[in-house]
């Protein structure tokens, strides 16, 4: 099953998007890092019924500007990614 992801805008003032695609079910959780590589969120998402799943965040999600990495991490493979947040 193909699984599509996005997260924007990139850079970000710190407010994010996530979208995700994919057709069927699939288990979700997502990891953050700061560019030291210290895990600063974890969110467990449970199972995400096929379609488009969108997720916000908000400005209080950072702890401060900096790169950060997520990781979706699905039960259909996992999708590494970067974010900038400035101020």
């Amino acid at each position: 099953a193909a699984l599509f992801a996005k997260i924007f805008p990139n850079p970000s003032v710190g407010e994010l998007t996530l979208e995700l695609e994919a057709s069927k079910a699939f288990d979700l959780s997502i990891e953050v890092y700061n560019i030291q590589g210290k895990l600063v969120k974890t969110v467990d998402y449970g199972t995400i019924g096929e379609g488009q799943f969108t997720e916000r965040w908000s400005k209080e999600t950072w702890m401060a500007p900096g790169m950060y990495f997520i990781y979706l991490k699905t039960s259909l493979g996992n999708v590494p990614k970067r974010v900038s947040i400035v101020r």
